[in-house]
């Protein structure tokens, strides 16, 4: 009835009179295949108690966010849209506590933090912004300890034990634990959390990385939570009224009051020929630890000396996995060999561990057990078959007989984790290029089947990109899961149509003079596989067939595209990811050709001393009427400012902004000698270039002041600091740059926490404070500065709205909050800000609708909705706004149609 009454309402809007102005509409819809598209789905967590799933899933309009099945279609569907739109927050660390949903998310304001639901759709709710601002405090390893939720946080460059009741005043740090590791290891120095009563036990790295070798215990309190012993090999795991962890020769327990550690049991005692701990999986049964030691042998114990005993030994090359119980039995996967693996089961004492299925002796059917969950009376189990690429679904009661494979009509099962809620197990199963949907099973035929298809619904066009030329709408729409051809549009059906079958997938359009360059890719996949996009170089296009081509087929990357006079320039290689120059195009084959090569020194790639050409990655950058400024590398200095005239011998560094040195001698080469470089430039990393008179604004960090803001007239003479806003190495990082009434207006942070809106003539003295954007005292964070209407509007957070629009004229006075358009503290997240001939477009959510298309003219009064494209709390995630003539044309999500090009015509109301 729901998709009937769209489809009434759509075609309602497609018949309108053409007086009845400014209602959204459908252009044309351009992919009408079958979506095809995979619809990511991540299992995270299962309610044993309600015999429901939470999980992580996809959806065109609202990206990653958290959804919840207890099996039924209709029991399931989305929970949250923690970053409004097409964004994803991708939940993570998913914890039930006191009958709310407790999750690390990101919703692209706040940087990744700690949210909760009370699993009603539309009702997610920040806790705290521990990390204030767009930094993330990485909350994880989310625990219910009865009383309160632990978890852990990184608020600045430690990470630390935090609790929570579910209230901002109630989260506060506990303790700081432990140095975070490396940006490429990301945030986590801390092992799983292990409840014993009140209290939580933990491993916690040491300082140099190499051992989470400090085991701690918490109850909670500051005073509380304190190291057990400094020296730990594996986590902590409760049995009894204890928990037991091996230090590396012994096992050990404790129940986490002081002087309470014994130790239980050397390693030795317990497998001679074992000289080191290592275990997989444990699991403790019946009051019992089980786990299997490097040499393959069973071992249990109950926290005494006496109960801790190897029971079972597997001869070589046999190597086990304590996995699941049922009945009086604890199943084990059982490798026999690399290709080889069987079930077993065991009662936990010698004799009676025996095998009951392997998954098949002939080579053809030799495969592995990917996972294996309890259902009670019953156990699943995914065999992988590896000589045939094929996955089974099997069901056990723990006896040989009763093992038997599940004649299911799903023949392909997505290699993910099987995960129970007591009657039910869920998993993802489907083929890359026909979608992947979320399956159940409770080891029956007739109860295994799919309960979402995430890939169901109509194909989505786009568009992808976009750019306005001549008077109408440029852009790349995908029309198959291979296709993208592309397409011009005046805002009308009979107006839109394909420019191009081979100038497919396009990506990086930039306008210079009535034409507009671009590079394209072909899609290719083979079945079950993702799709391949192979480069097509670069094109051309002037809004009609004829005057649309390829200008350059041997380019194979395309990179900051920086239009210069009536010629493009841009960073490009004929290698992927190798090499990557300052080329130069006017639209022809023979005018397309490197420029100059910045960077001419080769390197070590890694790979077997193998060695390549260095790439100086030009870009971006912006022109300054007969020359262009831009950043640059090349190989010596680091990243600093150069200058184009737009040939070879007038393309050079202007200057060496940040002068240090880094003392790291670059990797020689096997087959070249000695370049000469001892060592290598640091880098300013010039970047958020915008033209200003006779020359241009831009951000870089000198080394000394960190990022401020600089000037240039190409020349290194005119190049300079405007001012110094924030003293120190930190540097106010100044960003959204924009021309505004004959200066420039941008964001920084000055001083304290939060940013707040400054102006600038250039000079230091000109470059003053024009509104701290605080709300009650509480810091904010900006974006989006965008002109429209003789006005400056921009997107405002902090803890007290959440974010939302504001505007200004340029002074103090006139800086303030448009209107609160979701009252509270989530705020309506508006984004995608553009002018329609004087008015405000964009997107945003009332809290009532999902994320639909508003306008604005600087007033709460003229601020308001411009229809709800897909009703309800679903989101059409409209956008980008691009004016063409007398219409925004825009991309927008609704059931029926997919995302395909909508439009509404100018005035607005």
């Amino acid at each position: 009835m729901c998709r009937l009454k769209l489809l009434l309402a759509v075609a309602g809007v497609l018949s309108l009179p053409s007086f009845l102005a400014a209602q959204p509409y459908l252009v044309k819809d351009l992919n009408q295949t079958p979506a095809a598209e995979i619809a990511e789905s991540y299992t995270l967590k299962a309610d044993l108690q309600q015999n429901v799933l939470y999980f992580a899933g996809s959806d065109p309009a609202h990206g990653v966010e958290l959804w919840r099945t207890d099996g039924t279609p209709a029991g399931t569907y989305r929970l949250t849209d923690v970053c409004p739109g097409r964004c994803s927050s991708t939940p993570q660390s998913l914890e039930i506590f006191r009958g709310r949903l407790y999750f690390s998310a990101d919703d692209g304001f706040s940087g990744r933090e700690l949210w909760r639901s009370d699993v009603t759709p539309g009702r997610e709710q920040r806790v705290r912004d521990i990390c204030p601002g767009p930094c993330s405090s990485h909350p994880g390893r989310l625990k219910d300890a009865g009383d309160e939720l632990l978890f852990t946080a990184t608020p600045k460059d430690r990470r630390q034990l935090w609790r929570t009741t579910g209230s901002r005043k109630s989260t506060t740090p506990v303790a700081t634990l432990c140095p975070v590791f490396p940006a490429e290891y990301g945030p986590e120095c801390v092992g799983p959390f292990a409840r014993l009563g009140e209290l939580v036990f933990f491993l916690a790295s040491s300082a140099d990385f190499q051992t989470q070798g400090n085991l701690w215990r918490s109850d909670g309190t500051p005073e509380g939570t304190w190291r057990v012993l400094p020296v730990a090999h594996s986590q902590p795991v409760p049995v009894g009224d204890s928990v037991l962890f091996w230090t590396e020769e012994e096992l050990w327990r404790t129940d986490g009051t002081a002087g309470a550690s014994v130790r239980v049991k050397s390693l030795r005692e317990v497998v001679p020929h074992q000289p080191y701990v290592f275990w997989s999986r444990e699991t403790v049964w019946n009051g019992i630890l089980y786990a299997v030691s490097g040499d393959d042998a069973l071992v249990r114990s109950d926290g005494t000396p006496e109960g801790t005993v190897r029971f079972h030994e597997f001869p070589e090359p046999y190597s086990a996995e304590p996995s699941v119980s049922i009945g009086d039995w604890l199943l084990l996967k059982v490798a026999k060999t690399s290709s080889r693996m069987s079930l077993w089961r065991t009662r936990g004492i010698a004799g009676t561990t025996e095998e009951i299925f392997d998954v098949g002796e002939d080579p053809a059917d030799s495969g592995y057990i990917a996972d294996i969950v309890s259902l009670g009376d019953r156990v699943v189990f995914r065999v992988v078959r590896t000589a045939r690429t094929s996955n089974e679904l099997w069901v056990t009661d723990g006896t040989r007989e009763g093992t038997r494979r599940l004649e299911v009509s799903a023949p392909y099962f997505y290699y993910e984790q099987m995960v129970s809620t007591g009657s039910q197990a869920f998993f993802r199963n489907g083929i890359f290029d026909h979608g992947i949907g979320l399956w159940r099973t409770d080891g029956t035929e007739t109860g295994t089947y799919q309960v979402k298809d995430f890939s169901a619904g109509p194909g989505s066009a786009g568009p992808l990109v976009q750019v306005p030329l001549a008077g109408k709408l440029v852009f790349s729409a995908q029309t198959s899961y291979t296709e993208a051809p592309l397409f011009v549009s005046d805002g009308t059906a009979a107006g839109t149509h394909v420019l191009s079958e081979e100038g497919s997938w396009a990506t990086g359009f930039a306008r210079v003079g009535s034409r507009a360059f671009f590079f394209s890719f072909e899609g290719s996949v083979a079945p079950g596989q993702l799709r391949y996009l192979n480069p097509k170089g670069l094109w051309r296009t002037d809004g009609t067939a004829a005057g649309t081509a390829q200008v350059s087929d041997e380019i194979r990357v395309y990179r900051f595209p920086m239009p210069f006079g009536d010629k493009l320039l841009f960073g490009a290689s004929l290698d992927d990811r190798i090499d990557i120059e300052l080329w130069r195009s006017n639209g022809t084959a023979a005018g397309t050709r490197v420029l100059k090569d910045v960077n001419s020194y080769r390197s070590n790639i890694g790979y077997d001393g193998a060695c390549a050409s260095e790439s100086s990655n030009p870009g971006p950058g912006v022109s300054l009427g007969s020359r262009l400024v831009f950043a640059a590398e090349d190989g010596s200095n680091g990243r600093e400012l150069w200058v184009t005239d737009g040939t070879r011998a007038g393309t050079k560094l202007v200057a060496d902004i940040n002068p240090s040195r880094s003392p790291e001698k670059p990797p020689g080469c096997r087959d070249q000698g000695d370049d000469g470089r001892r060592d290598t430039g640091v880098s300013s990393n010039p970047e958020r270039f915008v033209r200003f008179r006779n020359g241009a604004l831009f951000t870089a960090d000198d080394g000394r002041s960190g990022r401020e803001l600089w000037r240039t007239d190409g020349t290194a003479a005119g190049t300079r600091r405007v001012k110094d806003l924030r003293p120190g190495r930190r540097g106010s990082e100044p960003h959204d740059l924009t021309l505004f009434g004959g200066v420039v207006y941008f964001i920084a942070s000055a001083r304290g926490a939060g940013e707040a809106l400054w102006r600038t003539d250039g000079t230091a003295a000109g470059t003053v404070l024009v509104h701290d954007l605080a709300v009650l005292g509480s810091p904010s964070w900006a974006r989006s500065l965008t002109v429209s209407g003789g006005r400056l509007f921009l997107v405002v957070y902090n803890e007290v709205t959440g974010p939302e629009l504001w505007t200004s004229r340029g002074d103090a006075g006139s800086t303030s909050l448009v209107a609160e358009l979701r009252p509270g503290t989530l705020g309506s997240y508006p984004q995608d800000l553009a002018d329609a001939g004087g008015v405000l477009v964009f997107a945003a959510t009332d809290g009532e609708t999902g994320l639909e298309m508003w306008k604005s003219d600087g007033t709460a009064s003229g601020t308001g909705p411009l229809g709800d494209i897909n009703p309800g709390l679903d989101a059409s995630s409209p956008g980008p706004f691009t004016r063409v003539g007398r219409r925004i044309l825009f991309g927008a999500y609704e059931p029926v149609h997919g995302r395909e090009l909508w439009a509404v015509p100018l005035p607005l109301p």
